[in-house]
């Protein structure tokens, strides 16, 4: 019998708490700046609130960001004005159900379409999901 491994991802899993935690705050920096430079949504509401992307530094200025209070607010910008790749690299379209308004496209690019399934594989492996399970994933849509 194969010996069953305990981590989906161990380099990051098992990483040491002050490396991760550069880590997260490399990566929060770089998602704040691309957010920014690439989406007019984002650009616009750190702007009303007077958050430049060099402010944030740390997991700590998280809470100077400004938050999106519901799906409405995000549901009432254009896609234009949502999305950070240009148009020619979306590569998948799908919509939420509606439920709780007017149904939202939901583009991907590639590189985001690739990224999926490691993506919701980790996140199952990391509640006790393994191979053998047979699960009903009811996940939404985050929109």
């Amino acid at each position: 019998m194969a010996k069953e491994r305990k981590y989906w991802f161990p380099e990051i899993e098992t990483m040491p708490l002050d490396k991760m935690k550069r880590l997260q705050e490399e990566q929060l920096q770089k998602m704040v700046r691309h957010a920014y430079e690439k989406t007019a949504f984002y650009r616009k509401r750190f702007d009303e609130a007077g958050v430049k992307p060099a402010d944030i530094k740390t997991v700590d200025d998280l809470r100077k960001l400004p938050l999106i209070h519901s799906s409405e607010d995000f549901r009432k910008a254009s896609i234009s004005d949502r999305l950070a790749v240009p148009m020619k690299e979306v590569k998948y379209i799908e919509s939420s159900s509606g439920t709780t308004g007017f149904p939202m496209a939901v583009l991907w690019s590639k590189h985001d379409w690739e990224a999926l399934p490691d993506m919701e594989a980790r996140a199952r492996w990391t509640i006790g999901v393994r191979p053998d399970d047979v699960v009903q994933v009811l996940s939404g849509f985050p929109c």
